[in-house]
Formats: structure tokens, C-alpha cells, sequence
């Protein structure tokens, strides 16, 4: 019993993910910059993933995208990514700047259950 209420307390956002897609998540940036794909509009972009927070009913998800411009999210309503064989669709645009000369990306994306 203890044991079980240890882990639950760790995870104080009751975020539940799989351990494979932690894995994913939790690595450094790949080798290959092309293993990671960020989908604006009808095009693809290569990128890095930095990171994933968790705010209520919010996944926030920030990129590195170095080919990126403002002009490429002009019209677009939502934005895709494709990291390994996990697939994150549709997507809210939630801000685009550049730090330290690199180009970030974050991106939302709501956990609630939509209504039919």
C-alpha cells in the first residue's frame, strides 16, 4: 500500500503516459535532427524536441525548429508533430520566438474530451 501511494504522490499532475513514450520524451536531442517532424500547414519541418509540461487540461509541447519562419504560421490553424511513431495532431499555435538564435516553437494541445 505504501508503495502504491509513494507513486501516486510522485506524480502529482496524474499524468498518465506510458513508459515508451516518457522514453521519448525524457531523451536528448537524436542525432539525426530529421527523426522528429513538425507539420505546419502542408509542410514538413525537421526539429528538435525540448520539452512537455502539463497544465490541467493542457499538454504544452516546445520545439526547436531551425527552418521555421513567422511567415510559415500565417493561416495555420493547427500543427501536427510526428516524433518516432507517436503522432501529436492538431495542435494550437501558442507562441513562436527566437532565443539565444534558435527558433522555438510551443504548441498546445487540449486533454479534455470534445463534445459532440
Amino acid at each position: 500500500m505504501s508503495e502504491e501511494y509513494e507513486r501516486i504522490l510522485s506524480n502529482p499532475d496524474n499524468l498518465i503516459i506510458s513508459d515508451e513514450l516518457r522514453e521519448m520524451f525524457e531523451t536528448d536531442k537524436p542525432e539525426d535532427v530529421n527523426a522528429y517532424t513538425l507539420v505546419v500547414g502542408t509542410r514538413d519541418f525537421s526539429c528538435y524536441f525540448i520539452s512537455m509540461t502539463r497544465n490541467n487540461s493542457l499538454l504544452a509541447f516546445e520545439f526547436e525548429v531551425p527552418t521555421l519562419n513567422v511567415s510559415d504560421l500565417l493561416g495555420v490553424e493547427s500543427v501536427s508533430a510526428v516524433i518516432g511513431d507517436f503522432q501529436l495532431e492538431n495542435c494550437a499555435v501558442f507562441d513562436f520566438s527566437i532565443e539565444d538564435g534558435k527558433r522555438i516553437l510551443r504548441v498546445e494541445k487540449s486533454t479534455k474530451k470534445e463534445l459532440l
